[in-house]
Parts: structure tokens; C-alpha cells; sequence
């Protein structure tokens, strides 16, 4: 009698256990997977992130090449002597208000640009002291 209900209390208790292996293996196997998507989560956003970094510093070093351009008033074969007139943006006889103030508007977008660059990259710079993974 006492050897009948000691059986039936460890064949309750191996299959309780054994029930709680499964929910265990199966919580598991739900958090290896939310890891693995977190992690190719935050990846892709590295990706991204450095694309929109690379792509913002073309911008940049272009419109930099535009401002000198502009700021020199030949261009590059001008200045070897081959052609002495000055280079005109404009179909509209541009005047010297108009060039004045296309180089302050290329001044204030390097200097925004700048300023974006500097505060991304800080922006960045902490953000990445804070990463885990």
C-alpha cells in the first residue's frame, strides 16, 4: 500500500518534471529567437545608419567642391590660361547681388552640414558606449 502511493507520487512528480522541461525548452528556444532578431535587428540599423553616414559625407565633400567652384572664379582650365572669362551659373546674366548670395546660402548649408556631421557623430559616438551586443 505505502509502495502503491510512493509509485503513483513519483510517476505524478516525473511527469509534472517532465512538463516543465518542455515549457522550459520551449521558452528557451522563444528567447534564442527574439535574441537572434534583436540582434539582426540592431545590424541591419548599423547597416543603415553607416549608409546614411557614407551618403551624407558624398553630399557633403560635393557640395564643398560646388562652393569652391563657385568661390574661384575660373575653373580649373581657366586658371592653366587656356580660357580667361569668368564662369556664370546663371542663363540670367547672374549679377554680383545674385553671386553674393548664393555664396552665403553655400556658406549656411556647410556650415548645417557641418553641424549635422558634428552632431550625428556624437550622437553616435554615445550611442555606441551604450550597446550591449
Amino acid at each position: 500500500m505505502i509502495a502503491t502511493r510512493l509509485d503513483e507520487i513519483v510517476r505524478d512528480y516525473t511527469r509534472e518534471l517532465g512538463r516543465v522541461r518542455e515549457q522550459l525548452g520551449a521558452e528557451r528556444v522563444r528567447r534564442e529567437m527574439a535574441e537572434t532578431t534583436l540582434r539582426e535587428g540592431m545590424a541591419e540599423e548599423q547597416r543603415r545608419r553607416e549608409q546614411a553616414e557614407r551618403e551624407r559625407d558624398d553630399l557633403c565633400q560635393e557640395l564643398e567642391a560646388i562652393i569652391a567652384a563657385r568661390e574661384s572664379p575660373y575653373t580649373g582650365e581657366e586658371q592653366q590660361g587656356r580660357d580667361p572669362r569668368p564662369v556664370r551659373y546663371s542663363s540670367r546674366g547672374s549679377g554680383k547681388l545674385t553671386e553674393v548670395l548664393m555664396a552665403q546660402a553655400d556658406r549656411e548649408v556647410m556650415a548645417r552640414c557641418r553641424n549635422d556631421v558634428s552632431s550625428c557623430s556624437k550622437s553616435y559616438a554615445r550611442q555606441s558606449r551604450h550597446e550591449t551586443c
